[in-house]
């Protein structure tokens, strides 16, 4: 192995086969892909936001909370709701 540093000015050729090339984008698109799923898992909403799109009031949002069936995210007096959990109930699974 050989290092290099900012003045070098070295060519350098890597050959890499065909099968090889497309394993490693696969790999970088799947990582990829996994990192984007997972941001938007973690996304939240904001109570108003969700008690609109599950057409519900406030008060059924509490419940929901105290029993598990949508687990509020309690930031100081802010209450949020995890967006994979709003589209799973939107979508009737439970």
């Amino acid at each position: 192995m050989f290092e290099l540093n900012e003045n070098d000015q070295r060519t350098i050729q890597i050959v890499v086969s065909r099968d090889d090339l497309e394993e490693a984008i696969r790999t970088v698109v799947g990582e990829i892909l996994t990192e984007k799923e997972e941001a938007s898992r973690d996304a939240r909403i904001t109570k108003a936001a969700a008690r609109e799109r599950l057409k519900v009031d406030d008060t059924t949002l509490w419940r929901w909370d105290k029993c598990g069936y949508l687990k509020a995210i309690h930031i100081g007096r802010s209450v949020y709701y995890r967006e994979a959990d709003i589209k799973r109930l939107e979508e009737g699974r439970l």
